[in-house]
């Protein structure tokens, strides 16, 4: 596209560096006060999105391995088959990683 700038690594090394500094403090806020910011102020905007959105992405990658096996693509299949898994994990690693054994006061 015309007046479009090529990707600046700058940019995403400030976004992974800015990552990090977040859950550094949320592990430092688990660690000292026994509260996961990350969680307790995630979780009431992040799940009402996964309910609306992780049961249609899971029936588009059931789709795609069932494509994939009409075409004798095991590559294909054994990638949908890790999508539907993650897509079906992401409230156990949410809890894994952002909450780390800290409680949201209630």
């Amino acid at each position: 596209m015309a007046g479009q700038k090529a990707y600046d690594f700058k940019q995403g090394a400030t976004l992974v560096g800015l990552a990090v500094l977040v859950c550094a403090a949320n592990w430092l806020s688990v660690y000292y006060l026994k509260y996961p910011f990350l969680y307790c102020w995630g979780t009431p905007v992040v799940w009402p999105v996964y309910l609306a959105f992780g049961n249609i992405l899971n029936v588009v990658a059931i789709c795609v391995f069932a494509y994939q096996a009409f075409r004798y693509n095991i590559k294909g299949m054994i990638a949908a088959a890790v999508a539907v898994v993650l897509v079906m994990g992401i409230p156990i690693y949410a809890v894994t990683l952002f909450k780390l054994g800290g409680s949201c006061g209630v």
